[in-house]
């Protein structure tokens, strides 16, 4: 066997291992949007870890120093967002919260 005839041997195989491999997707899923946020009554604060929570969205700023302090500051948009843990959050808390799906969630366990 010379040295083309294994080129061309190495060409097929590696062919009909791309037959065989099946995917789901091509592309892995791309990073859930993430949002800092503040926890907000409306008009009735729930009482329930695993209910919908109204939240205003923040703005983080600060010079991006080691050591320098940063500040939050409301962007004036509210939204609603599932806590999946166990513990209610006291308004005001400060969370992160990720769009998964078609809605936004957080992580709460006091």
């Amino acid at each position: 066997m010379n040295y083309s005839d294994r080129i061309l041997g190495l060409i097929n195989e590696e062919a009909d291992l791309g037959k065989k491999v099946t995917r789901t997707s091509p592309n892995p899923s791309p990073a859930s949007p993430t949002l800092v946020v503040r926890t907000k009554t409306l008009s009735s604060y729930p009482r329930n870890p695993g209910s919908f929570f109204a939240c205003e969205h923040m703005s983080v700023f600060g010079n991006e120093i080691e050591g320098m302090s940063g500040s939050l500051t409301s962007c004036g948009s509210t939204l609603f967002a599932l806590n999946l843990g166990s513990a209610v959050p006291a308004s005001g808390t400060v969370l992160l919260v990720a769009f998964v799906e078609n809605r936004w969630v957080f992580r709460h366990d006091g």
